[in-house]
């Protein structure tokens, strides 16, 4: 790829990162982590969240766990990872200490509970949070679609966007997916508003 100049984004690296932990090659994730580094590119939930299980994959968990303090979000995946990979080690205090973090931290915590198809728990711990970083905003959105809530998947982009947030790729590619089948004309947030967050996305 690097001869022939081709360009690689975050969800590149997610896409290869994702097969060098199947393979448990610790060198080719290495490789590409440093090309991260020499890039500098954003470490976001998405390819921040595909490192941390990747190195655990690789029985890599105490640097998997230093990623994760230095993460702009995290989500359960990621938590869950390291908290599963000290418990192979039988490091118990590391995984419960973890275990209370994930749980004190209101992005992680609302994407468990909507992995668990728990969404109004998942919406009470969004509404009670006092302030909501974009992290938040990307967990709350890609819950509700994965959930089948496409219209409120559809509201939560436009006030993620009325808050100034910007909507990124991997957000609109979730929600296209998961309503692109969804008749706009039912939809009583309003057909023309919902049609304007993907358009503006996309600008």
């Amino acid at each position: 790829m690097k001869m022939h100049r081709v360009f690689v984004n975050n969800l590149t690296i997610v896409g290869l990162l994702s097969v060098c932990g199947s393979l448990q090659s610790l060198y080719l994730g290495e490789e590409l982590h440093a090309q991260i580094i020499k890039n500098s590119m954003e470490v976001n939930l998405q390819s921040g969240g595909t490192l941390v299980w990747f190195y655990c994959k690789c029985g890599e968990y105490t640097y998997a766990a230093r990623i994760l303090e230095v993460m702009p979000g995290r989500d359960a995946v990621s938590w869950t990872a390291v908290i599963s990979g000290y418990n192979n080690l039988g490091h118990n205090v590391e995984a419960l200490k973890s275990l209370h973090d994930m749980l004190c931290d209101g992005s992680s915590l609302i994407d468990m509970y909507m992995r668990c198809g728990k969404v109004n728990e998942a919406r009470r711990v969004f509404d009670a949070m006092p302030d909501h970083n974009l992290v938040t905003w990307k967990v709350i959105i890609t819950g509700f679609s994965q959930n089948g809530l496409c219209e409120e998947a559809l509201k939560h982009m436009y006030l993620m966007q009325q808050e100034g947030h910007e909507v990124d790729d991997f957000v609109l590619s979730t929600a296209q997916t998961s309503c692109g089948d969804l008749q706009w004309e039912s939809i009583s947030f309003s057909g023309s508003v919902a049609g304007s967050v993907f358009s503006s996305a996309l600008d």
